[in-house]
């Protein structure tokens, strides 16, 4: 579906283009958003009850969130 999309003919292009989809919009934008998501979850949506334990949102959940909501997306976008 590249190939026929962005008219690449050459394999190192096509790879080139694979790449950048999956390293800037998977990993460097999933960093980005899982960042954002962890500091407003940490600091907006926490309940503090006086007899519970402390809790917070680690930052890998965040980016596993960011991991499940991408598959869709991907096969949405980039294989169909």
């Amino acid at each position: 579906a590249y190939t026929i999309a962005f008219q690449v003919t050459n394999p190192w292009t096509f790879l080139r283009v694979v790449l950048g989809a999956v390293f800037f919009d998977f990993i460097f934008l999933g960093c980005i958003l899982a960042s954002t998501t962890w500091i407003i979850a940490n600091k907006y949506l926490r309940v503090n009850a006086l007899h519970s334990v402390e809790q917070e949102v680690e930052w890998m959940y965040a980016f596993d969130i960011h991991c499940n909501s991408f598959f869709p997306l991907f096969l949405i976008l980039y294989v169909l």
